[in-house]
């Protein structure tokens, strides 16, 4: 089920990308448990980088969600010298304390698996963040005549260089033009059955959104698969 979700359209602003080798599953499916956040990886593809990176940030909300200490049953059992009724007594209270643990947790699985598209979302994004840095705009000209700003749009980690064309009027270009260097442009992307590709672009000045088209694509879809086994998630007993 899970995966049949995982095949719909997902539409996400991230960060920017680049081109890449073709996508290697077995790479994948042994690395992403041993990702570490404090190397740098430079010796192996931006898709394949990207697919680790997915992966490890879907399966880190699943395991950060279920990190709870669940009182073991052998606390219920009697002690020697106990007598029966404070047993009883402490029976309840660490029965209602273990069951309420294990509600906490059901329910957390359940809504997990339920947002699974969402989960998706906030991993891809932290995965083009890592990989392409933050996307800012260079070499922009304005057509006064068509109303129409060409610029071009990179990132600050990798290779990620894009042209973009946007059609804004001339009476709010004059504002934008003197203040592009601050700006932060968004890279949309479109996620469907484990492919990123690359989508517009927009940003926002003065509260109002400004969308964009690429004029020249560079950009190749990469292959972000999930491999997880989500059946390993189930839950617990009471």
């Amino acid at each position: 089920m899970i995966k049949k979700i995982l095949s719909i359209v997902i539409s996400i602003l991230v960060l920017g990308c680049s081109p890449s080798p073709k996508y290697k599953p077995k790479q994948i499916d042994s690395s992403y448990n041993n990702y570490n956040s404090n190397i740098e990886y430079t010796t192996i593809s931006d898709e394949e980088l990207l697919a680790i990176l997915v992966n490890y940030y879907i399966e880190k909300e699943f395991i950060d969600a279920r990190a709870i200490t669940l009182i073991p049953k052998s606390y219920i059992l009697r002690g020697d010298e106990e007598r029966f009724e404070h047993y009883k007594k402490r029976e309840k209270k660490i029965n209602k304390k273990r069951n309420r643990q294990i509600n906490i947790y059901n329910k957390k699985l359940n809504k997990q698996k339920k947002n699974i598209i969402t989960i998706a979302q906030r991993s891809v994004h932290k995965a083009f963040g890592i990989v392409y840095g933050r996307p800012y705009f260079q070499d922009f000209f304005y057509d006064s005549d068509k109303e129409i700003l060409n610029i071009n749009v990179l990132g600050t980690k990798r290779s990620f260089n894009e042209k973009v064309v946007f059609n804004i009027k001339a009476k709010n270009y004059a504002n934008i033009s003197e203040n592009i260097q601050y700006i932060m442009p968004k890279v949309i992307l479109e996620y469907a059955n484990h492919i990123i590709d690359l989508k517009r672009v927009m940003f926002i000045y003065k509260g109002k959104k400004y969308f964009g088209r690429f004029s020249e694509k560079k950009f190749t879809p990469k292959n972000a698969k999930i491999v997880i086994d989500f059946s390993k998630y189930k839950k617990l007993k009471y």
